[in-house]
């Protein structure tokens, strides 16, 4: 960082020349890159080396004395112990950051995630402290309520991860916290339709809409100048897609999910080639590639000319890819031979 001037106090100064439009995200990104130099890593005192380590350990065998004897504690007693462990962790996050040093932070970046990870261990303990968990959750009848108690618990930890992610201003916190989203929105959409093992592609698409509204979220997010946060919701989005569309469409890619999934490949496509996020082009070009080879497959069947016409079309798009970055791409993009 520049002399004279935190990370914190910069990030505070630039949020809010951004809001009273005094400068556009693009001048804030620029600014934020002059200002912005590479601290020191480790720390040089051999008395801080020995105090990080201390402290690691402690947190080592905190964790240790507590889960050796989780199980023969009372749900009072298990509920202390979680709320002390989510406010000591982020107590000490809070005053690693007091200092503005690149370890500390880091450091005090990871007990956020894990204090807030936490968050549903503490909500079992006040669902058995209340009485709301069942007495024997694995019976079917007790099912619908442990889902349905989870899935409250996965979206409150969402959300206050979503929360430090923006407010910390930490980017990849969004990983962790669109996947438990994402598991919140699958014990929701399992209570209202009792979905199970999921069987339709009726089931797979409302389950793969998750996906959808993270990517629209990432869109809007970087509207705001977010770039790095809409990144990684780009990420989970696009990947929860294909994971539940893709793999589904492969097995009948002219029916209802096969469809859908063509739609979103053409339209990351689109998307890629008029911002600047790459991971659009490498979703769409690798769905539509699956799509395609899956439609070829189903077509013609196992056979050398199925295997060429494969090949074919990935040299297509190879070339088509080429050819728009050659005559197509805003200039600084294309490089002279």
């Amino acid at each position: 960082m520049a002399r004279g001037i935190s990370r914190s106090e910069l990030e505070s100064a630039l949020a809010r020349w951004q809001q009273e439009q005094v400068i556009s995200p693009e001048q804030a990104g620029k600014i934020r890159e002059m200002e912005t130099t590479a601290p020191d890593v480790l720390p040089r005192e051999p008395a801080q080396v020995l105090t990080w380590l201390g402290g690691f350990l402690a947190l080592i065998a905190s964790a240790v004395f507590i889960g050796v004897d989780w199980n023969n504690m009372g749900a009072a007693q298990q509920t202390m112990w979680a709320v002390l462990g989510i406010g000591v962790l982020w107590g000490i996050a809070w005053a690693l950051r007091r200092k503005d040093e690149l370890l500390r932070v880091q450091a005090s970046n990871l007990l956020v995630i894990v204090g807030t990870l936490m968050i549903m261990l503490l909500a079992y303990t006040l669902y058995r402290l209340t009485g709301l968990w069942p007495e024997h959750p694995d019976r079917p009848s007790s099912q619908d309520t442990t889902t349905r108690l989870m899935g409250i618990a996965q979206a409150v930890t969402a959300v206050v991860a979503t929360f430090w992610a923006f407010r910390l201003r930490v980017s990849w916190m969004l990983l962790p916290a669109g996947w438990i989203g994402w598991m919140a929105w699958m014990s929701g959409i399992d209570a209202i339709r009792s979905i199970g093992n999921v069987e339709t592609e009726r089931d797979v698409l409302f389950l793969a809409i998750y996906g959808i509204l993270l990517v629209g979220a990432g869109l809007v997010v970087a509207r705001f100048g977010w770039k790095h946060h809409a990144t990684w919701l780009y990420v989970v989005g696009l990947t929860i897609n294909l994971i539940m569309l893709g793999m589904r469409s492969f097995e009948n890619p002219l029916g209802l999910n096969g469809i859908v999934f063509l739609v979103l490949t053409v339209v990351a496509i689109a998307l890629g080639i008029m911002s600047d996020q790459r991971i659009f082009l490498l979703y769409g070009a690798v769905g539509l590639y699956g799509w395609l080879s899956a439609l070829v497959i189903e077509t013609f069947g196992g056979s050398r000319p199925v295997a060429f016409a494969l090949i074919l079309v990935g040299v297509v798009i190879v070339v088509a890819g080429g050819a728009w970055q050659r005559f197509h791409a805003p200039d600084g993009l294309v490089h002279s031979h």
